[in-house]
């Protein structure tokens, strides 16, 4: 029989949140609802080339009664895509220039996820090109909820 006081994991307790932690788990992601849309102010100036467009990923706390999210927001830039698929996206929509860019945005496609952030393509025709990385991405933080103010019970998952 093992002896419980001299085996120090006992003492370690469930894996999980701490009382002052947000319970938000990246493998409970809000899977496939991704906000797409167009950049802030700010993201525009912070990236090199045109935006084709904003992804944003949530997180929800997963606590009872708490409200508390983290968001991600994922850039994607024209620039990004390589010389011969731009030529080829220009000969598809027939467009140059901004409105070429606004096309690209309102067909784009998420085709893949490294559990860091998506990867997404441009439907042209029955194909999807330009598999593109974000250029950047930034991370708000959660507040909130239960933030702070969980009690010991639910701490030690009891």
């Amino acid at each position: 029989m093992r002896n419980q006081l001299s085996d120090p994991s006992w003492k370690r307790g469930p894996t999980g949140p701490t009382h002052s932690d947000h319970w938000i788990d990246a493998d409970v992601r809000e899977a496939d609802l991704y906000d797409v849309d167009g950049p802030s102010v700010t993201q525009a100036e912070q990236t090199d080339g045109e935006v084709l467009v904003t992804i944003r990923e949530g997180w929800l706390c997963q606590r009872d009664g708490c409200d508390a999210e983290t968001i991600v927001d994922h850039v994607y830039a024209y620039d990004d895509i390589d010389s011969d698929v731009q030529t080829q996206l220009e000969d598809h929509f027939g467009v140059t220039g901004v409105e070429l860019y606004e096309r690209c945005g309102e067909n784009l496609t998420i085709v893949d996820h490294d559990g860091e952030h998506p990867y997404v393509g441009i439907e042209c025709g029955d194909e999807t090109v330009g598999y593109l990385a974000p250029q950047w991405s930034e991370k708000d933080e959660a507040y909130g909820g239960c933030n702070g103010t969980v009690d010991e019970a639910t701490r030690l998952g009891i």
